[in-house]
């Protein structure tokens, strides 16, 4: 995949989180991953993922 597409993938993704509140965010991670991919996001992702939300333009 390339690096262009990969990061429209995700940032779409972000977007569609942004919408969900937190218990519906670990939801969704817990259903659409692995435990420990789940694990992982929710740990270490999530800390990237409001980082977008508080500046969006940066990650464009």
């Amino acid at each position: 995949m390339s690096k262009v597409k990969y990061s429209t993938c995700y940032n779409s993704e972000l977007y569609k989180l942004a919408k969900m509140s937190l218990p519906e965010i670990r939801e969704y991670v817990n259903k659409k991953y692995p435990r420990s991919k789940a694990n992982f996001f929710m740990k270490y992702k999530l800390q990237q993922y409001t980082l977008f939300l508080s500046n969006p333009q940066i990650h464009t």
